[in-house]
C-alpha cells in the first residue's frame, strides 16, 4: 500500500473564454502544495491574429493569507519582467469586469504600485501563442491556516465589485478579432458529482422489485 504524502499538491484544470471575443482562451492548472506553495500553468490557447499575447492574470485569496515571500516565472518571453502583488480586493480588470485579490502582469521595470491591476502589462514578455507559463507563489501566513488550504480554497471565490464574478482572470492584448484588440478572460472549475457506474444498474432492479411486489398484491 502506498500512502499520500502529507502536503501533496491537488491539481484544478479549467478554461477561461474572453469577454469580448470567444476566440480569446486558455487553459489553466492551479495547483496548491499544502504547506504555501500554488503553481499556475497557463496555456494560450487564442486562436486570434496576428499574435495574442498573455499579459497578465489574476485569481483571489481567502481573507488569513497575509503575503507574497517569493514569485517565479517560467515559459515566458520575458520571466524577469512578470511581477507579483497582493492587493486583497483592489485588483482591476478592463472594463470593471470585478476585482481581485492577487495578480501578476508584465512590465518593463518593477511598477511602484499596481493601482491599475492587469490593465495594462508589455506585450514583450508575456505568453506567446501555444505556450505555457508556469508561475508559483508563495504565500505567508499562519502555518496551521495555510497547511490546511487546498486549490479550492482560492477557486472557491469569485470577485467582487464589477459586472462579473469569477475566480480566475487572464488578460490577452495585441489581438485582431472584428475590431477587438486585447481582451480579459474568465472562467472557473465546475463541480460534477459523478453518478457511480452500478447506480443505474440498482435503480433499474429497484424498479422490478416493485412492479412484482405490486403484482403479488394485486393477485392476493
Amino acid at each position: 500500500m502506498t500512502l499520500s504524502a502529507a502536503g501533496a499538491a491537488h491539481a484544478v484544470s479549467f478554461g477561461v473564454v474572453g469577454v469580448s471575443s470567444s476566440n480569446t482562451t486558455a487553459t489553466v492548472d492551479f495547483s496548491y502544495d499544502g504547506i504555501d506553495t500554488l503553481t499556475i500553468d497557463i496555456m494560450n490557447t487564442a486562436s486570434v491574429s496576428p499574435d495574442p499575447i498573455v499579459t497578465g492574470f489574476a485569481f483571489n485569496a481567502p481573507t488569513d493569507v497575509a503575503g507574497i515571500s517569493g514569485f517565479t516565472a517560467t515559459g515566458t518571453q520575458g520571466n524577469a519582467n512578470w511581477f507579483e502583488f497582493l492587493e486583497p480586493d483592489d485588483i482591476n480588470t478592463p472594463g470593471n469586469n470585478g476585482q481581485f485579490d492577487i495578480g501578476a502582469t508584465t512590465a518593463n521595470n518593477a511598477p511602484n504600485n499596481f493601482n491599475s491591476g492587469i490593465n495594462g502589462g508589455s506585450t514583450n514578455f508575456g505568453i506567446a501563442a501555444n505556450d505555457t507559463g508556469s508561475f508559483t507563489f508563495t504565500l505567508t501566513g499562519d502555518a496551521t491556516f495555510l497547511a490546511g488550504l487546498t486549490a479550492d480554497s482560492f477557486l472557491s471565490l469569485n470577485s467582487t465589485g464589477g459586472n462579473n464574478a469569477f475566480p480566475f482572470a487572464v488578460r490577452f492584448q495585441q489581438l485582431d478579432d472584428n475590431g477587438v484588440t486585447s481582451d480579459i478572460a474568465f472562467g472557473g472549475p465546475t463541480t460534477v458529482v459523478p453518478v457511480p457506474a452500478a447506480l443505474p444498474l440498482f435503480l433499474t432492479a429497484l424498479a422490478g422489485l416493485s412492479f412484482a411486489s405490486r403484482r403479488r398484491r394485486n393477485a392476493a
